[in-house]
Parts: structure tokens; sequence; C-alpha cells
């Protein structure tokens, strides 16, 4: 009843753990080093497509293996929520910098 570590779990916090610790950095990575915003796009675009591949693939699917394609879909939509953060947290960050870089230049 209080075992919150169970079998399928353990699938939820390795698909997290996976988002959090290598799509994140890799897109802020990307985000911050290159400059051109059409270098950036690939790697959304490439969980885009693979998300709504296993989605079709899942609702088409007549048989057993629709739950092992929603699981893959499952783990591509965490990838590309976590990439849509790191998106917003370089948003942000830029935002912020050319707001400082205004404020600063108003005052010379």
């Amino acid at each position: 009843m209080f075992d919150t570590f169970g079998r399928d779990a353990v699938i939820i916090t390795t698909i997290v753990a996976t988002a959090i610790l290598v799509v994140c950095p890799l897109q802020l990575l990307l985000c911050f080093k290159v400059k051109k915003v059409f270098y950036k796009l690939p790697f959304t675009a490439l969980l885009a497509v693979a998300a709504t591949v296993f989605s079709l693939l899942m609702r088409f699917s007549r048989d057993w293996s629709a739950i092992a394609y929603a699981i893959v879909w499952y783990f591509f939509e965490v990838q590309l929520l976590f990439n849509g953060i790191a998106w917003a947290i370089w948003a942000i960050v830029r935002a912020v910098r050319k707001k400082k870089s205004k404020i600063l230049s108003e005052n010379k």
C-alpha cells in the first residue's frame, strides 16, 4: 500500500531521469552555444517526429504491441516536455540579458 517505488514506478523514474539528465542539458547547450535557430531545432524536431510516429503506431495497432508503443510514446513525450522547458529557460535568460543590456545602455 505504501510502496511508492514498485515495479512500474521504476520505469517512470528512469524516463524522467533520462529527460532531466540528458535532454534538458543537451538542448540548453545547443541553445546557448549555437547562434542560429536553424541549428537548434533539429533535436526538437527529431523528438516531435518520433513522438508523432509512436502515437500513430499506438493508435492504429490492433494487438498488444500498442502497449509497448504507448510506453515509447510516453518516453518521447516526456523528452519533448523537458526539451520545451530548456527552450523556455533559454528564452527567459535571453530576455533578461536584453533587458539588462538595454538598461545599461540607457544609463551611459
